[in-house]
């Protein structure tokens, strides 16, 4: 099957791994990914200034356990607030027209996983996606199903640990 639509315009494959779940340990993780428009040369067909703002990404987790042997958790979040240059395609002869895009986005997820018994496994997750993007060359588009701006995904699964069946 295609790529979900969740990851955006991009070609390419998404491989997604789960080594292990849940760990008596706690740990976590703080990052910022800084960038400037400005740090990037310009290619030969572009005609725009770069912007010269510092864009963040700020990345949290953190996960370890409830319950020894029985019950953890996992949670993340993540901000990105980018401002970027483009331009338009213009054919030979005709200048292209400069503009800036956004993109404003909150990214929260949650995850309870525990052991009912050694061989069964329950595992609650969550996941809520804020995203506006502004002046998008691909202009707006969303799935008419889902809130505006907003996307929300609870899931509940339940099963012997080794045949997990995908939520209903």
């Amino acid at each position: 099957g295609a790529v979900s639509a969740e990851f955006g315009r991009f070609t390419g494959g998404v491989v997604s791994t789960i080594t292990k779940s849940g760990g008596n340990d706690f740990s976590g993780s703080l990052r910022d990914n800084l960038s400037n428009d400005k740090w990037i040369s310009k290619t030969p067909i572009e005609s725009a200034n770069h912007l010269d703002k510092l864009n963040s990404i700020y990345e949290a987790t953190l996960g370890g356990r409830i319950i020894r042997d029985r019950l953890w958790f996992f949670g993340a979040g993540r901000k990105q607030t980018s401002s970027l240059s483009d331009q338009t395609v213009a054919p030979k002869g005709i200048a292209p027209i400069p503009f800036a895009t956004g993109i404003d986005e909150k990214r929260y997820e949650a995850k309870l996983t525990g052991n009912i018994t050694a061989k069964h496994t329950l595992i609650g997750s969550y996941l809520k996606v804020d995203n506006v993007q502004s002046h998008s060359r691909f202009g707006t588009s969303r799935d008419v199903a889902s809130p505006p701006s907003a996307a929300q995904h609870i899931q509940l699964r339940a099963g012997p640990s080794n045949r997990l069946r995908p939520a209903t």
